[in-house]
Order: structure tokens, then sequence, then C-alpha cells
């Protein structure tokens, strides 16, 4: 019996970079036969017309994708939140629409998740990055560890694995609905004492992306705040 891993890509204006990425996971599927792997695309109020090029993409190459418009852009956590609710995976996967990680990768992720582990979160091994890029992770991760009195080092990847069950426990109770929605499920994991696994994964930075420094940055900043007000108001 094959095991059936959900794989969750939220798009924003990815027209550009996510056919690359498919052809990937196209070639990935037909030489691992032990997986079925369920494809859901989640087009975030893309303007570039990216779910259309999604869909044209599987039927002209024989590929089974469930693409899931939003009217507007609302956010990547959003669009994770609602690939996962609607995965029916014994595993559900998120991973970003550039491919920056190879879907390979995944296979680590699921080997890590046995017992008391159900999840395991991809950590990227050091690249050359954007010095700004670099630095903003830095001072957010640093800003996260002290939130979640634990040392977090890469909470941002792009790259992460739940049991089936558990992803949707979890991002049931999302509230952040942009690029923080990462460490609010830390928090909720940490709350609900589930452990999670950190894998090093292979990781080369794409140009292209949609991430503002300082408007980001500020935003998760704020974020932060209010991950910590929910988390200290349940204890």
């Amino acid at each position: 019996m094959r095991t059936k891993v959900s794989i969750v890509i939220p798009c924003y204006n990815e027209r550009e970079r996510i056919p690359s990425f498919l052809d990937e996971i196209r070639q990935y599927a037909n030489a691992n036969t032990s997986i079925e792997l369920e494809l859901i695309i989640v087009d975030d109020g893309s303007t570039d017309g990216t779910g259309t090029i999604v869909e044209q993409y599987g039927l002209e190459n024989d590929l089974k994708i469930s693409v899931l418009i939003s009217p507007e852009n609302s956010g990547k956590g959003h669009a994770v939140t609602r690939g996962v609710l609607s995965s029916t995976g014994a595993y559900v996967l998120f991973c970003d629409a550039d491919g920056a990680t190879p879907i390979q990768e995944e296979r680590k992720l699921r080997d890590a998740i046995r017992g008391q582990v159900k999840m395991a979160f991809g950590r990227r091994k050091r690249r050359q990055r954007k010095f700004t890029r670099w630095i903003m992770g830095r001072v957010f991760s640093g800003c996260i560890s002290i939130l979640l009195r634990k040392r977090i080092y890469d909470s941002q990847c792009g790259f992460k694995m739940f049991e089936g069950s558990t992803a949707k426990h979890l991002f049931a109770q999302i509230d952040e609905q942009r690029f923080a929605f990462d460490v609010e499920i830390m928090a909720l994991a940490m709350q609900a004492n589930l452990r999670w696994a950190t894998v090093e994964v292979e990781w080369a930075e794409i140009p292209g992306g949609n991430v503002r420094v300082i408007r980001d940055g500020l935003q998760m900043l704020l974020a932060l705040q209010r991950i910590r007000k929910k988390v200290l108001q349940s204890r």
C-alpha cells in the first residue's frame, strides 16, 4: 500500500518560477511509486495568472493538481492553512513555490517523523544569501528563541512536514495570516507538548520572491507580540 503525502504550495505571482518546480515534482512522483502525492496549489490572489498556468500545466502533463484560488492576497499563512485543511494525506508537507529546497528532501522529513515526533522542520544548509536577508533572519530567530524559550535556528524555512492529523489540529488554530504563521505553529505545538525534529535540508536562494525586508520585518515583529500575548493568555 502506497503512503499518501500531501504537498501544499502557496503561490503569489509565481508564474515564472513554479513550472520548473512542478517539473521536479512530476519527475519525483514518477520515480517513487511507493508514495502517492496529493498536490495542492493555493493561489493567494495572484495578478499574473499563476493559477491558470498551474491548471494548464496539469492538463498538459497528466499531473493531477488541486488548484485553490483566493480572490485576493491574504498572506502566506492563510494560503498554507487553506491547503493543509483541504489535504487528505498521511503526511502533509508545505513548501515554497520557487523550489529552493528540492522535493527529494521530503523523504528526510518523513523519515524523521517517528513515535512521539509528529513534525519535522527543515533547516536550510548555510548558503550565500543577500546580507539584508541574512541579518533579518538572524534577528528574527533571536526574537523567536526568546519568545519560545527554545533555541530556534531557522523558523522561516519553507519546508515543513506534519503527520496529517497533527497538521489539521494545529492549523485549525492559526490566527497569523502572513509570514509569522510558522512561529505560531511552533508555539501551539509547544503548548500541546508536541515534539518536532529539525532536519538539515538542501537549499538555494532563487531570484524573484515577494519578501520585502523592512516592511515584512516590522510586520513579523508585531506578529511576535501578538503570538506572545496569545501564548501567555492560554497558560
